[in-house]
Order: structure tokens, then C-alpha cells, then sequence
């Protein structure tokens, strides 16, 4: 099964398939971990992040789909560009909402968070600079 690369305010996150579950996390656990966040706060940010991954499920589920049709239009030897068109329309719509429900949990993450937290976000996103993109996503130079 393949992992989904998803980019949230310049960190890039992995989402694996885990059981009938997909994990997504708006922030990596040892950021969250860092920032000396109350318990009360620690189960705001575990409802939210629970909330989103539950919304996100069909759109996941939906972009897997999409990716699979679309191999078994190429790989059925009759390419259909308006049935590839539709599908991409489709999967995009998916990631579009998927998207949403990112940036909306990290608003609402970032809500959670004292003034003291947020500038301790802020400056822990400046030491730990986003990941490379995977081969095949780097641009030619």
C-alpha cells in the first residue's frame, strides 16, 4: 500500500495506511512533544487530530480509488482522456477537501496554543527545516 506526502506549513508528513485507520498528525509528536503542552491541552489537540483523520477517511479513501482506476485505465491498453480527466477531477476534489480539513485543525490547533507555545512553535519550525521531497518531485536545475 502506498504512503500519501502531505505538506502542512512547510512540514511534510507522512500518512500511512494503519489497519481500517489512515494517521495523518498536523504537527510531528516530538514538536508537539516540546512545547510543554497542560494535559487539558494535550487532549484538545488528540480530539482534534482523532476528528480530522475521521473526516479525511473517504477522501483518502476516495484519492486511492482514483489512483486505482487510473492505473486500470493505463494499463487496459484503451487510454480514455476524458475518463482520466474525470477521475483527476475527482482525486483533486479529494485532496482539496483533505486540505481543508488540515488547515482548519491547524487553526484550531494553533487556538490551544499561549502566546509563550505558539513562539516556541515558531521557532522550533525554524531549526527543523522541511524534509526533501521524494525523488521524482524535485524540479530540474
Amino acid at each position: 500500500m502506498k504512503d500519501y506526502w502531505l505538506v502542512f506549513d512547510n512540514w511534510i508528513i507522512i500518512s500511512k495506511p494503519c489497519g481500517n485507520q489512515l494517521r495523518a498528525n498536523t504537527l510531528p509528536p516530538h514538536i508537539i512533544e516540546q512545547l510543554n503542552l497542560t494535559d487539558a491541552q494535550k487532549e484538545q489537540i488528540q480530539s482534534l487530530e482523532q476528528g480530522s483523520r475521521d473526516s479525511s477517511k473517504v477522501y483518502f479513501d476516495t484519492i486511492r480509488a482514483s489512483d486505482e482506476q487510473l492505473r486500470s485505465l493505463s494499463d487496459s491498453g484503451n487510454f480514455n482522456e476524458t475518463g482520466a480527466r474525470q477521475i483527476l477531477n475527482t482525486k483533486s476534489q479529494a485532496l482539496i477537501e483533505m486540505e481543508i480539513i488540515h488547515l482548519r485543525t491547524d487553526a484550531a490547533i494553533l487556538k490551544i496554543l499561549t502566546a509563550e507555545q505558539k513562539a516556541q512553535l515558531e521557532k522550533l519550525k525554524q531549526q527543523h527545516l522541511p524534509m526533501p521531497p521524494p525523488d521524482g518531485f524535485r524540479p530540474n536545475n
